[in-house]
């Protein structure tokens, strides 16, 4: 278990201290369809790996004179392997080389060839010389993969055959890396029995090209398949695949975290900028007539992109009192003398009387304003908030979900709809696929597709709160409205856009022009 927001090395640490390993002698690559795609920098970032990313990390085995390198999840009897390389061109250093492991299949259907490289098992890695003979390349190669074919007859003498020969490649094996592909080779073949110095370059592949009577005859496919599986994978696997609950994921939204950042009255008593410990949190004073929870199952990293599908279940009866915050509210004989002051019938809406003054953010009235009248401020700040905001009404009903199906680049929408019968308890659930409709189980509403929830307030839902309350009809006409058509009609005057100061306030209050749509924006 490594931090997402740290480096490749600290995934290597990890490793090397589970496994009671230099870091210096691990390699972590990204191997798939048995080649490596690419090799980590050590300084690169684990954030650019996604939750399912499996990078294979090889060990490195030095000896003197030569090194090989062997999965950390292969097999833990190979030792040190101390093999002669020629180094007669006086080449110091060594190059890191891919091999791959194919086997020829004869195709039905072919271009150039008939035959057709399939790879199999883990690929190696092997760091020798930049220039060294065929027969020592060879040797060191057989060495690495022997406990693959352990009953096989071992090579002996100067003329030793191998169970296999080696070619050059391109990355995943498929073709030749000297040739064109007009040629249709498969991989320039490495004589073992040269004299010729071999040079290699950096990251470069050669493909280990079995016998099939070997493979038929001696190959272990048991001890090429075992991979050490460390139980801190399967706990994390465990945790990754556990269902996560609405309630957990609003719980951390409304929890507190400490963070440093520019404190005003420390720089002022100290002098000198400042930083100090804070806490930051969201905090949800009330709730709305309709809730619209969206998952964030889409992830942008660092350029790379991909889809969570993790399990979020969610209730079909929801209370966000627990997530509320602290507060005194005001007692109700304020509100309901509030509502009869303003001539509103309080029973026939139960948020209107509560909010107007849960929701104010000026200290309450004394009864004298500044020569207004206290039913004039009341109602200018009808006007101003959202009387539908209740922390009296907290449950709320599940009524819709978007699902999407799919990953980053594509996918489908369909939606689960909640059908209202004559009580709740005769409601049923609908999947809109496209043109098709039909009846659905409650208990499949919930999936890991699920995307967008869509909840309504108890008091909505059961008609204590019309929808005309909710979303009225006619706007406030104490309050001028910005509309798009007057502004349009409104003439184009350049020298008020340009040495005109704009100010939304005196436009709303009609002590303006607005100069046009320019001046707006």
């Amino acid at each position: 278990r490594v931090p997402k927001r740290g480096l490749i090395a600290d995934l290597l640490a990890a490793v090397a201290g589970l496994r009671s390993l230099p870091m210096e002698e691990l390699v972590a690559t990204d191997v798939a369809n048995g080649y490596v795609h690419r090799r980590f920098d050590q300084q690169g970032s684990m954030s650019t790996l996604n939750d399912d990313a499996r990078p294979t990390i090889f060990h490195v085995v030095r000896s003197l004179s030569s090194t090989h390198v062997c999965p950390v999840s292969g097999d833990e009897n190979i030792g040190d392997i101390d093999v002669e390389q020629a180094t007669a061109s006086g080449q110091s250093g060594s190059v890191l080389i891919y091999l791959v492991h194919r086997r020829l299949q004869k195709v039905k259907r072919y271009f150039m060839n008939p035959y057709a490289a399939e790879l199999f098992n883990t690929p190696l890695l092997l760091t020798i010389p930049p220039s060294c003979h065929g027969s020592d390349l060879y040797k060191t190669v057989f060495e690495a993969v022997r406990h693959l074919v352990p009953d096989a007859p071992l090579p002996t003498g100067t003329g030793a055959a191998y169970p296999f020969s080696l070619s050059l490649t391109n990355r995943d094996g498929s073709a030749c890396s000297q040739c064109s592909w007009r040629e249709g080779c498969l991989g320039c073949r490495i004589p073992p029995k040269s004299d010729k110095l071999l040079q290699l370059r950096s990251e470069a592949t050669l493909g280990i090209d079995w016998d099939a009577k070997i493979l038929e005859k001696f190959y272990k496919p048991q001890l090429a398949r075992h991979v050490h599986i460390d139980e801190s994978v399967e706990l994390a696997r465990i945790e990754r695949n556990t269902p996560e609950s609405l309630a957990q994921c609003l719980e951390r939204l409304v929890g507190q975290e400490e963070i440093v950042s520019y404190c005003k009255d420390c720089t002022k008593a100290k002098g000198d900028f400042t930083e100090a410990p804070h806490d930051k949190g969201f905090k949800i004073w009330a709730g709305g007539p309709l809730l619209v929870f969206q998952l964030k199952r889409f992830q942008v990293k660092d350029g790379t992109s991909y889809k969570l599908h993790n399990l979020v279940t969610f209730p079909v009866e929801l209370d966000i009192r627990p997530y509320l915050a602290q507060g005194a509210d005001r007692g109700d004989n304020e509100s309901r003398r509030s509502s009869q002051s303003e001539g509103t019938d309080e029973s026939s809406n139960p948020s209107l009387g509560e909010n107007q003054d849960l929701l104010r953010n000026d200290p309450p009235s004394n009864g004298k304003t500044e020569g207004k009248s206290t039913k004039g401020t009341k109602e200018k700040d009808k006007h101003i908030l959202f009387n539908t905001l209740s922390r009296e009404h907290t449950v709320y009903d599940l009524f819709g979900v978007v699902n999407h199906i799919g990953g980053m680049g594509s996918g489908h929408y369909t939606a689960f709809v909640r059908k209202l019968g004559n009580d709740p308890s005769s409601s049923s659930w609908w999947c809109c696929d496209d043109e098709r409709v039909y009846a659905v189980k409650e208990e499949d509403v919930v999936s890991m597709n699920a995307y967008l929830l869509f909840y309504t307030r108890r008091d909505v839902a059961t008609g204590s709160l019309g929808l005309e309350q909710v979303f009225p009809s006619e706007p406030d006409r104490s309050s001028k409205v910005v509309r798009p058509e007057d502004i349009k009609r409104r003439n184009w005057s350049p020298q008020r856009r340009c040495g005109s100061r704009f100010s939304l306030g005196n436009y709303l209050s009609g002590s303006q022009d607005s100069g046009g749509f320019c001046g707006v924006m």
